[in-house]
């Protein structure tokens, strides 16, 4: 049985409609009435809002059917199905304005009006569906975040989504003309370049960058598609790929950090072994031989001078690749920066104009005030060696929103408020071809004698260990460096704790150090070098065999001094071990490097940490409490 429906008639002629009535009764549907005019056949159709409407076309009144269908439809899109005894061409071009479904010619038998309201009411059902699926689609396009434009054959465009119509923008299309091209590929020539359809597209202004793949409606015989085929519309879709390059680049850039850093903290462990042996040597024989003249002296003091500064550069590397260790405090970066600034106002050249500018006494961050200053040292002496005939040096600290922060980062940790230091020059300008890799430390020689160096590689790895950026502004007049750090943001009402001095004991000639040290030759010249000093010395060679010892000889112990990294069990555990034991000896750890923090040890209480090449003077001033760590 068919279903029933609810049919509105507008039929001017009483019988007519009458009959028409019981047609459609006789057939299973309802009537919800009939108008015989025009404007009340629109007061009712808005009013019942039936399923269909079997409407004649000449109507009594000043408004037809065919225009009581248009006002009909404008509110509400019910179907309409035209009773007519004329089929002229005049009056069916503007009734197809209306989309009829169907057509009744008068007089008309039962079984057409059947079929042709069961056809109407089918493909009223089919487009609402389709309206339907439209509006979902129109819905998903207008929130995806790639683009989507339709074009015909001439390149015209019959349909693009907003965001399309975003990246066109960007691309400099002129809208109201064919799409010819993709910024400044035309598109004819890349459908010829690329057989794959999926092109890289960069915006005059190289900011963004799009991946734009092409499709066409129908599949052709032919395996070459031609920009000029007829009869065909291309779907073209963009996508934004900056934001994915950018991220490749940098996990590429992370990797190779990693890889390198993996390498340098290798190298550094070892080479700091044999720097430790060369300066221990170097003690031994001063102390050894009081009776040295002073050209031997001088020898020695550049031995150490030059080891010095191997140490140095084993610090840049590990500074670079983030590996090395920092001891990070609440941090006042505006003494640190003063002091640094009255020390290159009485060291640089006087043609050097210096002026240091800060609006506050207080910029606090969580820092290494060593490693910090490092690196604001390290722009600024790149700064004086590109003003060789004199100039401007501008260093000025402030407090900003992260609102304010340039578009360097996407990843900003939700910090609300950066401290930015600014080294500004007006020295020989940084070639623009290699700013882009300004802080990259494998450079060609020529381009260190344009302000690019080590020391900038090292400056970024400082501040990326702090959690900061830091940018390069190269203009024919001036070079800008800017360092952003998270700001530490201090109750102005509570002073800021001070750090605690640990004081040791006092040491004496008969105090005992057991050390623990893996590589022979640094254990045998530091223990001999101690026991020069008036030390009593135990040596282990690695953290099981120091700890075996302590448990030995712990009431004779009064120092363990320990290498962090070493096989079997690294210094480190051993310390926890000792501590588990119940034993408060002050215990001191010598690292070439290290993976770990200083706030990872803390449970340990550790009287110092050092650093390697380990400087003997200093651990005999830690030693004997003239050194405060």
């Amino acid at each position: 049985m068919n279903e029933s429906f609810r049919i509105m008639i507008v039929e001017d002629e009483q019988i007519v409609a009458l009959d028409l009535q019981q047609q459609v009764e006789k057939l299973g549907h309802s009537i919800v009435g009939i108008a015989g005019t025009g404007r009340y056949a629109v007061e009712l159709a808005l009013d019942t809002h039936p399923d269909l409407v079997l409407m004649d076309i000449r109507l009594r009144g000043d408004i037809d059917g065919i225009e009581a269908a248009t006002k009909i439809r404008s509110v509400i899109p019910i179907p309409i199905v035209y009773l007519t005894a004329y089929t002229d061409a005049k009056t069916l071009e503007r009734a197809s304005i209306t989309q009829p479904l169907g057509y009744i010619l008068k007089p008309f038998q039962l079984r057409e009006l059947e079929t042709t309201i069961q056809l109407a009411l089918y493909k009223s059902k089919v487009q609402a569906e389709l309206n339907q699926y439209i509006r979902q689609l129109d819905s998903i396009m207008k929130y995806a975040t790639d683009g989507f434009v339709l074009i015909d054959s001439n390149a015209n465009i019959l349909r693009m989504n907003a965001k399309a119509e975003s990246y066109l923008k960007l691309l400099n299309h002129n809208f109201g003309f064919p799409l010819q091209s993709f910024g400044n590929k035309t598109i004819s020539s890349l459908l010829t370049e690329n057989q794959s359809n999926v092109w890289t597209i960069h915006t005059p202004d190289s900011k963004h960058l799009f991946e734009v793949t092409a499709s066409e409606e129908f599949i052709s015989n032919s395996s070459h598609h031609t920009y000029e085929s007829e009869d065909t519309a291309r779907l073209f879709v963009i996508r934004d790929v900056t934001l994915q390059q950018r991220m490749q680049k940098e996990n590429e850039e992370h990797a190779r950090m990693a890889a390198i850093g993996q390498l340098a903290a290798g190298i550094a462990h070892d080479f700091n072994n044999i720097l430790g042996v060369i300066l221990t040597k170097v003690d031994i024989i001063k102390m050894s031989q009081p009776q040295l003249t002073d050209r031997s002296l001088d020898h020695l003091s550049g031995i150490r001078h030059h080891v010095n500064r191997a140490s140095n550069l084993i610090t840049q590397v590990l500074d670079f690749t983030r590996s090395s260790h920092l001891d990070m405090n609440p941090l006042n970066i505006s003494p640190l920066v003063n002091e640094m600034v009255k020390l290159i106002k009485r060291t640089f050249p006087a043609t050097i104009n210096i002026e240091f500018n800060h609006n506050s006494s207080d910029y606090w961050i969580i820092g290494d005030p060593t490693r910090i200053s490092q690196a604001i040292m390290n722009l600024v002496l790149r700064a004086r060696d590109a003003m060789v005939d004199g100039g401007q040096l501008f260093i000025s600290i402030d407090s900003i929103d992260s609102s304010l922060l340039p578009d360097f980062t996407d990843n900003i940790d939700n910090i609300s408020s950066w401290i930015r230091i600014q080294v500004r020059d007006s020295g020989e300008p940084i070639d623009t071809s290699v700013v882009s890799r300004i802080f990259d430390p494998l450079i060609a020689p020529e381009d260190a004698q344009r302000g690019i160096s080590m020391q900038l590689a090292q400056t970024k790895g400082i501040v990326e260990q702090h959690k900061g950026h830091i940018i390069v502004n190269a203009e024919p007049s001036t070079t800008v460096f800017e360092i952003f750090l998270p700001e530490l943001l201090l109750n102005r009402d509570i002073a800021p704790a001070k750090s605690e001095t640990v004081i040791a004991e006092d040491t004496n000639e008969e105090s005992t150090i057991l050390l623990v040290e893996d590589d022979n030759s640094l254990r045998e010249t530091m223990a001999e070098t101690l026991e020069l000093l008036g030390y009593t010395v135990l040596t282990a060679i690695d953290g099981l065999e120091g700890l075996s010892k302590f448990q030995e000889y712990a009431t004779e112990v009064d120092f363990v001094v320990t290498d962090m990294i070493m096989p079997t069990m690294d210094g480190l555990q051993m310390c926890r071990e000792i501590r588990k034991l119940g034993s408060n000896v002050q215990l001191i750890i010598i690292s070439g490097y290290s993976s770990h923090t200083y706030d990872e040890v803390e449970d340990v209480d550790l009287t110092a940490w050092l650093k390697k090449p380990i400087d003997i003077e200093l651990l005999d001033k830690i030693l004997r409490n003239e050194f405060h760590s």
